[in-house]
């Protein structure tokens, strides 16, 4: 898991219209909860922490706020639980964060990367994502910042399970070892002597993948 610094201060003054100014003047606000303390309503730069999101473009980066509370300066751990976006210009308008304790484990949701070429594919089958995201239980710092499955051994007619996973010790996966996450479709009327002569003849386009169920 990624890590980043983001400096912040302590937000005194509450309500739309003082949220509003706050945003004219480059700022965002976010609010902190957690391990059984009080909430803890905060501003930052939005420059900063959109800089943050776009480098890592994943939402498990753990974040060490510096917060200038009151002349009083505070550190906390923390994860983005919820960031919120201006629906037409798509800038950050408020981040709730999580606080984290490093030695504590969280549950959290990882992204799947797909890599290498899939000779089921090239066979004539359609892949078929099924699961694009993976559900994890581990120590904050052990998160990876996406899960990468090869696709270089996919067969027509063959699939990736969960069970067929290893991301290393300390690393659970929470999602049912049954479920597929990927697979290559047989499309109808496929004849494989003549996809295996095809294949041999001339490179063939691959077929777009289907989309992932949600």
């Amino acid at each position: 898991m990624q890590t980043a610094l983001l400096e912040a201060k302590k937000r005194n003054s509450l309500g739309k219209n003082d949220a509003k100014k706050i945003r004219l003047e480059g700022f965002i606000p976010g609010v902190i909860y957690g391990e059984k303390q009080e909430p803890l309503h905060i501003l930052f730069s939005e420059r900063e922490v959109e800089k943050i999101y776009r480098i890592s473009n994943n939402k498990n980066t753990l974040i060490v706020l510096k917060i200038d509370s009151d002349g009083t300066m505070l550190e906390e751990t923390v994860l983005a639980r919820d960031i919120s976006k201006d629906a037409l210009t798509q800038r950050f308008i408020h981040v709730d964060f999580i606080r984290i304790d490093v030695k504590k484990p969280i549950r959290t949701v990882v992204k799947i990367k797909f890599s290498g070429i899939c000779p089921g594919v090239k066979m004539g089958g359609v892949l078929m994502h099924n699961l694009s995201s993976l559900k994890i239980f581990s120590l904050p710092r052990e998160v990876p910042d996406f899960i990468d499955i090869s696709l270089a051994s996919l067969e027509l007619g063959k699939n990736i399970r969960v069970r067929d996973l290893n991301l290393g010790e300390g690393i659970q996966i929470l999602n049912g070892p049954e479920e597929t996450i990927v697979h290559v479709e047989t499309p109808k009327g496929y004849d494989e002597e003549s996809a295996k002569a095809a294949d041999g003849a001339t490179p063939a386009a691959t077929p777009a993948a289907a989309p992932a169920k949600k």
